[in-house]
């Protein structure tokens, strides 16, 4: 009997001991997935998404005075990649190099064509920036989602190409070997173009989405502040507004 009442007072002290045990491992942290190494580590960014650019200038200003056009017609596409730094769990350096294109046909307001028809214009504006910044981690980057804000600045330069038309001729003239080599030309009617290179800033936010130690999901926007003067045939209407809002997704590798 007494052996008995060993064994039962034994199955109930282990019985007892069981719900404790699982309340205490029910209350240490979730294992996430986090970088090889937190507080120190190195990543690249590949990304793309759509470029919307303020138009707030004379040169702006010009265009859509001549032409039926509107700054949200010149949504166009934006991609490029980070090469970031960590410098701890929360704080990081990141290089970026990025490329903005935008084009669009848009018809003339007071001029017609030969048919009557509205004049068509095509504007093509393209953009390529390089930058450094400083990333801000508020809640680290040992989460399963992991937001980061910044700011930095950088050179932006590209070119913008206006012209009424264009046609294409072919010529074509037979080798030696008897085989036709051919060769392409395009005109544009009205054409004016020029280049740029100027200083800018921007500001970022984002979030992050580990897949794995070594890969992650991003999804970010950007606010850049720039302004360019153009030369050339744009002297008259030369302030030319770079600022605008991109919004992106990609891919980050860890190493």
């Amino acid at each position: 009997m007494k052996r008995s009442i060993q064994h039962l007072l034994l199955a109930l002290t282990i019985l007892g001991m069981a719900p404790a045990a699982f309340a205490q491992d029910s209350q240490e942290p979730e294992q996430h997935i986090v970088p090889q190494d937190p507080k120190g580590f190195n990543e690249s960014r590949l990304w793309a998404g759509v470029w919307t650019p303020n138009a707030h200038s004379n040169f702006w200003d010009d265009n859509f005075q001549k032409f039926d056009a509107n700054p949200g017609r010149l949504r166009g596409l934006t991609f490029g990649g980070d090469l970031i730094h960590h410098i701890d769990s929360h704080n990081a350096l990141m290089a970026t190099f990025g490329f903005n294109t935008t084009s669009l046909r848009e018809p003339a307001r007071n001029m017609l064509d030969e048919n009557g028809n509205p004049l068509e214009h095509h504007l093509k504006f393209d953009t390529w920036y390089l930058s450094a910044g400083y990333l801000l981690y508020p809640f680290g980057t040992e989460h399963p989602v992991v937001p980061y804000l910044g700011a930095g600045a950088g050179v932006y330069g590209g070119r913008v190409n206006s012209f009424r038309s264009s046609s294409t001729t072919t010529d074509c003239e037979e080798n030696d070997d008897g085989d036709d080599v051919c060769s392409s030309d395009t005109e544009y009617t009205d054409s004016k173009r020029s280049s740029f290179l100027t200083f800018g800033y921007y500001a970022i936010a984002g979030v992050e989405i580990p897949l794995g130690p070594r890969i992650a999901i991003l999804l970010d926007g950007r606010y850049t502040v720039a302004e360019a003067h153009l030369g050339g045939d744009f002297v008259d209407n030369n302030r030319l507004d770079l600022s605008g809002r991109q919004y992106a997704a990609g891919v980050a590798i860890h190493f």
